[in-house]
């Protein structure tokens, strides 16, 4: 059954499965409206989520291993939309659109096949957002702009192929090995025709890393071929080269410690030359080995603050235990042949003292 559906009713079946009355509704005005000749120049999916103005969507699950699951593009049109759920779908990548998406607030993206490659820099522009789940993906690193997203409360990462294993390594190697180079894939330029100049303005744009979905002074059809070609460019992590995903570059690794809480968390971040690529790493391994010797400080100073109390804890047993002893005996029993002299009590009293704090 689900095969006769067409693409964009297949969503308004997911979307709609305790909604039918909504539903109903929804298609007697579109038939009004279009007997009426009235009929905007958008897909029936995307009139029908600007008509209601989600907040909340939850499409986990509703692509199966083997299908088609590129992601329509109303889906990110949605201004509304503040929590966003596709877990379980084998998504291999996430469109651009998701920068249109300004209010969201939560993005789920759990067990999917997701790369690092498939995350795109226009994520940077929900700048509302807050929760980002990324667990059981194929990630080796988490994309290097997420540094850069301050909204940023929770990272989930756990789960991802070869996460632990390059984390590992990375981290105890150095910089060599840190600011890897990438190959880039050989193009037949013979049978290549020349670029539009609408490709070229695109190419700027994306290159300035500004939200071009919210600028009035790009054209909504710039937008949506912006949106088409993105995933055909790399951004440098550092300038505002963008080159094509075919030509060269760096990859390069840096650790974030402490990040959200966690330690030890890597990212991988593209550059355009070997210099951009120095500046990216090395001022974060910098940063990397300070917070490591801040740590070391803290917990030194842990271990002093420990020591103190315990120390304090002894010489108030000490002093009690002697105490207790000449009140119970009288100072004139102390040195008798079947009572300690107070020197051995009282160091009888501190090794035991100092083995329970010990214990504890």
């Amino acid at each position: 059954m689900s095969q006769e559906i067409s693409h964009n009713l297949w969503y308004l079946t997911v979307t709609l499965d305790k909604k039918k009355e909504r539903f109903l509704n929804f298609i007697k005005r579109e038939l009004q409206r279009s007997e009426e000749k009235h009929f905007p120049k958008e897909t029936l999916l995307g009139r029908y989520l600007n008509c209601h103005q989600f907040t909340e969507l939850h499409l986990d699950g509703i692509f199966k291993y083997g299908d088609d699951n590129n992601l329509p593009k109303e889906l990110f049109k949605c201004p509304s939309v503040r929590w966003l759920s596709l877990k379980y779908n084998y998504l291999d990548k996430i469109p651009p659109d998701i920068g249109r998406m300004q209010n969201l607030e939560y993005l789920a993206l759990t067990n999917n096949k997701l790369q690092n490659k498939s995350i795109p820099y226009t994520l940077t522009f929900c700048t509302k957002l807050h929760t980002l789940m990324l667990d059981n993906n194929l990630l080796d690193a988490l994309p290097g702009f997420l540094l850069k997203m301050s909204s940023l409360v929770t990272v989930h990462r756990h789960g991802n192929h070869n996460y632990f294993k390059s984390t590992f390594m990375w981290y105890h190697t150095d910089v060599n090995e840190r600011i890897l180079e990438t190959s880039g894939s050989i193009v037949d330029q013979s049978q290549r025709e020349p670029e539009s100049l609408q490709f070229w303005a695109a190419q700027a744009i994306i290159g300035l890393k500004v939200n071009f979905y919210s600028d009035d002074s790009v054209t909504p059809v710039l937008k949506d071929f912006i949106s088409d070609i993105y995933t055909r460019f790399n951004v440098c992590g550092l300038c505002n080269e963008t080159r094509l995903a075919s030509k060269s570059g760096f990859k390069v690794i840096t650790f974030k410690n402490p990040y959200l809480g966690n330690t030890c968390v890597p990212f991988q971040h593209w550059a355009c030359s070997y210099r951009c690529a120095t500046d990216i790493e090395v001022p974060a391994r910098e940063e990397q080995i300070a917070a490591a010797r801040e740590l070391d400080r803290q917990y030194d100073a842990y271990i002093r603050e420990c020591q103190k109390q315990c120390n304090v804890s002894f010489s108030s047993v000490s002093s009690s235990a002697v105490a207790v002893r000449l009140l119970s005996h009288g100072t004139s029993d102390l040195s008798g042949p079947d009572d300690q002299a107070p020197d051995a009590m009282e160091g009888d009293w501190q090794r035991r003292s100092h083995k329970n704090c010990c214990v504890s």
